[in-house]
């Protein structure tokens, strides 16, 4: 019983701070939305990340904001989670989170550039985006996908079969760029090691996407994180209007990626087998009209 209680709790407070924003959501004026949206339209410059999560957006935030023109922010409220799931089959409930809740939250931020770097973005809040006339540039941070599948296995964190896998991942049953055949028959990691590829698909897709319309795509591995002079590398290749902040900021020690707690939940694969189940995985892919086309998802 009592090892129920952290979950429950857990979960309790989910639904309070959902029921919050919500409530807000829905008492913001649509005049005051459509406002903070000609005003963000006119006045800032955007940056989202597209990535798996487990890949660095922490460091990539911090190296942002040693940016003085750029607000960089990492998972702030509201956050991107609040309709991520639902806006896996109703587009609508995340273009209702951007114009009555993110939007307006991106309007307040003093600086010209406004930078996030949540992996929530890039599953279902892209599109909806430039339908409402933003045009956001993209990094594409990448991280070696059986590390990122290793990294959320041990914090035990899947695809469609936990509670946080469920709320912050994709699942094969989402319209997703890379389809999986009898995807329940899988392990944990097989499912994770799909969520990985998967999310390289999308940057593929959303760069094309993205550049047709004007933005810039970079991607970025998140090696080139931990460097001296990365911010300066940032500036350069988003074209940021500034100078980077004191060289003490810049030389500053980082750690690689967010130590949350969390347990496996069981052992890990055998390294040496990792190579054959990988290989499951790709031989049960279906190739979807998507993957070859900047196409959206929704359509």
């Amino acid at each position: 019983m009592r090892s129920d209680v952290g979950p429950a709790r857990m979960k309790l407070k989910h639904r309070i701070r959902d029921l919050h924003w919500r409530l807000r959501a829905a008492a913001t004026p649509a005049a005051a939305c459509k406002d903070a949206l000609r005003r963000v339209i006119g006045e800032k410059r955007l940056i989202f990340c597209i990535t798996a999560g487990r890949s660095g957006t922490e460091t990539l935030c911090r190296r942002l904001g040693e940016v003085p023109s750029v607000g960089a922010f990492h998972e702030p409220h509201p956050d991107f989670v609040l309709a991520m799931r639902a806006a896996q089959s109703r587009p609508q409930r995340a273009a209702d989170f951007l114009l009555k809740l993110k939007i307006p939250a991106i309007a307040s931020c003093p600086r010209p550039v406004y930078a996030e770097t949540s992996h929530l973005f890039g599953k279902g809040f892209l599109e909806p985006a430039l339908a409402l006339g933003l045009r956001p540039d993209l990094i594409m941070l990448r991280r070696d996908v059986r590390q990122i599948a290793l990294s959320y296995l041990r914090l035990g964190t899947v695809p469609a079969r936990t509670p946080m896998g469920r709320r912050y991942l994709l699942a094969p049953d989402d319209r997703v760029f890379l389809r999986l055949e009898h995807w329940r028959e899988l392990s944990d990691y097989q499912l994770l090691y799909w969520y990985a590829l998967e999310t390289g698909a999308r940057q593929e897709a959303y760069a094309q996407l993205a550049t047709g319309l004007g933005c810039r795509a970079v991607f970025l591995d998140v090696g080139s994180l931990g460097e001296r002079g990365a911010a300066h590398a940032l500036v350069r290749a988003l074209d940021l209007p500034s100078e980077i902040g004191t060289p003490a900021a810049e030389a500053a020690p980082i750690a690689r990626h967010n130590q949350k707690p969390g347990k496996a939940l069981g052992t890990l694969p055998d390294p040496e087998k990792l190579d054959a189940l990988e290989a499951a995985v790709i031989d049960r892919l279906v190739p979807s009209p998507l993957s070859s086309s900047p196409a959206s998802p929704w359509r």
